[in-house]
């Protein structure tokens, strides 16, 4: 019944940007010298290979806490910045993608067996805290 209330006052925007491939996780990126962060495969994907058509940039954010598991803290910085370069969005529209990345990375452990991974066990607490 919660859920069910927390959905029918969730009102999601049409129309904002689409977000870019979806590749937003650890192992896309990689540190300089100087630890700058560098993204990694920039060009020539486009969408997801997961997911057929683009998203909206609100699922970068959420792809970007629950992969990277960013503390409460981190995840307000970013949050932060992004709404810092006129991308706005509302708090249960970043938990309605949050609780989405986290149900589909959890349904991507699973097809490929790892279920019982530390990482599948944060998705589902990442997922029963939303």
């Amino acid at each position: 019944a919660k859920v069910r209330r927390w959905l029918d006052n969730l009102a999601l925007e049409r129309g904002k940007p689409s977000s870019g491939d979806g590749q937003l996780g650890p192992a896309n990126w990689i540190a300089d010298q100087s630890a700058k962060l560098w993204k990694l495969n920039t060009t020539g994907s486009k969408l997801s290979h997961f997911i057929p058509y683009r998203l909206p940039f609100v699922w970068d954010v959420a792809q970007a806490i629950v992969e990277w598991d960013l503390s409460a803290l981190d995840e307000d910085a970013l949050c932060k910045k992004v709404r810092a370069g006129n991308l706005p969005f509302g708090q249960s529209e970043l938990q309605f993608f949050a609780l989405a990345v986290a149900a589909f990375e959890l349904g991507k452990a699973v097809m490929f067996g790892g279920e019982r991974s530390k990482y599948a066990q944060r998705l589902l607490q990442t997922a029963s805290s939303v």
